[in-house]
């Protein structure tokens, strides 16, 4: 929510043009790109987005979208993903210790897999938009 606030603070036209080594200008101007398209699903999805968090949460900001509302899918989307986490604890129980390895080689494919899946995903995006200027 901070970074949702310093995005609604500062505004697009101070982040692009600094165009901070955290915060890219690109990364931002592809988050606005991914509002327009897919709206306030992406702060319901925020959670479960590695590595891009921080840039949805700016341009979420930037993008003037009620606080309320932000605030209350952020709600939403941390209590699922700790939800999660604390289910799998009280499956894993006592053997938490034994399994942490495991856990952490489970993250990693974890993360992958999104990363994987949003690379996809904008493979195809790109695609689409190849096939559609080829056919003009």
């Amino acid at each position: 929510m901070f970074l949702f606030w310093v995005g609604s603070l500062l505004g697009r036209r101070f982040l692009i043009e600094k165009d901070y080594w955290l915060f890219k200008a690109q990364d931002i101007i592809r988050a606005e790109e991914w509002f327009r398209k897919y709206g306030q699903l992406l702060i319901l999805l925020n959670r479960f987005l590695p590595g891009i968090r921080s840039v949805i949460s700016i341009a979420g900001g930037m993008s003037k979208l009620k606080f309320f509302k932000v605030t209350l899918l952020a709600l939403i989307s941390s209590c699922t993903w700790n939800l999660i986490w604390m289910c799998l604890g009280y499956t894993l129980g006592s053997n938490w210790e034994a399994l942490r390895d495991e856990m952490a080689h489970i993250m990693v494919r974890y993360n992958f897999s999104v990363l994987a899946l949003l690379g996809l995903a904008i493979v195809f995006l790109m695609m689409k938009r190849l096939i559609k200027r080829g056919k003009r």
